[in-house]
């Protein structure tokens, strides 16, 4: 979020969390960044899960 100027949650658009989803709903090699597969859903929905305990 800081790095595109969001500072309070209500400004986050469902365009910020379709971003967030494919930069961090993916593996990637750790040396060239290339995506090795899709994320386990568990694992996401874990991250997902505490942004929106804090939300609440």
């Amino acid at each position: 979020m800081h790095e595109r100027r969001i500072t309070t949650l209500a400004a986050v658009t469902q365009d910020h969390c379709e971003a967030f989803l494919r930069e961090h709903g993916v593996v990637r090699d750790r040396d060239s960044g290339a995506v090795l597969r899709d994320k386990a859903g568990g694992s996401l929905r874990s991250v997902v899960s505490a942004m929106q305990d804090i939300t609440d």
